[in-house]
């Protein structure tokens, strides 16, 4: 009647010895020998990622929290007990995240689709505090790479949040200081927005903080 994270059928990654661990109350006697469906497995790798993601600044911010919980909850094709064994592992990941060498086989058996919703999801994760940092765009386009992503639209993407974000002041950790960047400048015969409508002096911005 219980389950446990290290569960060899459902793991992203062998378990080792001294690995955090939470048992979890299961619904149905028979979900522990079940195999995990194919929503699960890519709510799993959805959730590693983001979790990578909202603990770049070395924090878990209460609303990055409430966002992975609710992706959770509306993801179709899961099973009461999945949703559970999930809530379970981002709870183990706070203490122990994944790291990328972790998830590249996975990354790479996952449909295009599946790929695109993943990096959607990840930006939505990153800006969910209303700040995307510095390190969180560095590890974005590292996953987008992976991911076998454009690029391109992730700034695209990135730009889209940031208009809709409520305006906040950027974190800080006794290790890493958020720089401050004066607006970028369009230079000579670049217009301020490109064909698609992007701000060019924010995607600058964003790009030289990543730098």
């Amino acid at each position: 009647g219980f389950g446990v994270t290290f569960d060899p059928l459902c793991v992203l990654r062998p378990a080792k010895a001294d690995d955090p661990a939470v048992v979890f109350a299961l619904e149905r006697d028979d979900a522990i020998t079940a195999p995990p469906s194919d929503a699960f497995r890519m709510a799993q790798l959805s959730l590693a990622l983001a979790m990578m993601i909202a603990l770049t600044d070395g924090s878990f911010d209460p609303s990055e929290q409430a966002s992975l919980l609710a992706m959770i909850a509306h993801t179709e094709g899961l099973e009461l007990d999945e949703r559970r064994r999930l809530i379970a592992e981002m709870k183990v990941q706070i203490a122990a995240p994944h790291g990328l060498a972790d998830l590249k086989t996975r990354l790479k058996a996952a449909p295009a689709s599946a790929r695109e919703q993943l990096g959607r999801s990840l930006v939505a994760i990153a800006g969910s505090d209303g700040v995307v940092e510095p390190r969180e765009v560095a590890l974005l386009e590292k996953l987008f790479r992976q991911l076998d992503l454009d690029g391109a639209s992730l700034y695209a993407q990135l730009h889209g949040n940031l208009a809709s974000m409520p305006a906040a002041p950027p974190k800080a950790t006794p290790e890493f200081q958020t720089p401050t960047v004066a607006p970028a400048t369009p230079s000579e015969g670049e217009t301020p927005t490109s064909p698609g409508g992007i701000d060019l002096a924010r995607l600058s911005v964003i790009r030289r903080e990543t730098a």
